[in-house]
């Protein structure tokens, strides 16, 4: 095929949240493109988008595309096409459960695929960079995944966005989900050009302990004909602080001997890059012996602040016998760990 040379589609892509079928039903698979006619069928392309729930609105009129000016090349969609109906065949052989509604899941980002393939012509390219960062990515949707961020506190990271082609004026102004967005400058819009790029600020505020969320940054394009930017904003919030504490009870020596040493450890939280805020640190000894009185103490910690130990030797009595010249203490260790948010990544976003 070398191209699709008419095409009566015009098409708005409002929200991209995925819903699978409910239940079981059985979806007749079929290809979209007609490679003889060169044409896409947008009839039976609209009825299944419909039953896989896919919430697009179709508005059909009556506009021309040429094959040249299509987003994606014919090689491009008719694969799409090839990719949707297998991934609707393999809907169709699971049963009710999990794994049809995955499958349920995966056709409908195929149908989605497909659609944006053929929507009409190429949008203008856009560039994305992280502050301080040379390399970027282009294209009108990216992912900014940001690891693991410190609760309690607002983290903020800046993108420099480059228009590739013509200049466009894009809208920069929003909150959602525990985000918020803005050009630097303060301005509502801004042009953006290849020689003028302009800085956006992306803040996580004051968020809460809690699972990986995804927040969408839309800067919109104000001119009409340029595409907008969407900016999928990927984070897990862990706590800022966490204070940690452990305790040993060990035995001294016999006498006036001084027992080998002992060690009691705190230790950083496996997930995140934490570290011992060295100011927070506490140790002492509970009952026969205190630190540095007919005993040792010395706190130790690692290179990179991720433990801290409190070694310790406890002397025993020589002013009596039997158990009386041996007796226990308790070595204890207090702390408290600080998280470094974790550096952000851009990537391209896959559909």
């Amino acid at each position: 095929m070398n191209g699709l040379s008419h095409l009566r589609l015009a098409l708005s892509i409002f929200v991209i949240v995925f819903a699978s079928a409910c239940g079981k039903q059985t979806q007749t698979c079929q290809k979209f493109v007609l490679y003889q006619e060169r044409k896409v069928d947008v009839e039976g392309l609209k009825a299944a988008v419909t039953n896989s729930k896919v919430p697009i609105t179709f508005d059909l009129g009556s506009v021309k595309i040429e094959p040249e000016k299509l987003r994606d090349s014919s090689e491009k969609i008719e694969q799409l096409d090839l990719a949707q109906f297998s991934a609707c065949q393999a809907m169709n052989a699971l049963p009710e459960g999990p794994e049809r509604s995955e499958a349920s899941k995966r056709w409908s980002n195929a149908l989605i695929g497909l659609i944006q393939a053929v929507s009409g012509p190429k949008e203008p390219g856009y560039s994305l960079r992280l502050e301080g960062k040379d390399d970027g990515v282009r294209g009108s949707n990216v992912q900014l995944k940001l690891g693991f961020v410190p609760s309690g506190v607002t983290s903020t990271y800046k993108l420099l966005v480059m228009a590739l082609g013509d200049p466009v004026h894009l809208q920069a102004a929003g909150q959602e989900s525990g985000i918020a967005w803005q050009w630097d400058s303060g301005n509502s819009t801004e042009e953006i050009t290849k020689a003028n790029a302009k800085l956006l600020k992306i803040q996580v505020e004051n968020p809460t302990v809690g699972p990986e969320r995804v927040a969408l940054a839309r800067l919109i394009s104000v001119d009409g004909t340029a595409g907008d930017v969407t900016i999928a904003v990927r984070y897990e919030v862990l706590a800022q602080a966490v204070p940690a504490s452990n305790a040993s009870e060990q035995l001294s020596g016999r006498g006036q001997d001084f027992s080998p040493p002992y060690n009691v450890c705190v230790t950083a939280p496996a997930r995140g890059t934490y570290s011992i805020d060295r100011t927070s640190v506490s140790q002492s000894l509970s009952g026969d012996r205190v630190c540095n009185s007919w005993s040792t103490c010395q706190v130790n910690i690692d290179n990179d602040s991720s433990r801290a130990c409190l070694a310790f030797t406890l002397q025993g009595h020589n002013e009596c016998g039997g158990d009386c010249a041996q007796r226990k203490s308790t070595g204890h260790i207090a702390a408290t760990f600080l998280l470094a948010a974790s550096p952000p990544t851009l990537v391209a976003n896959a559909l």
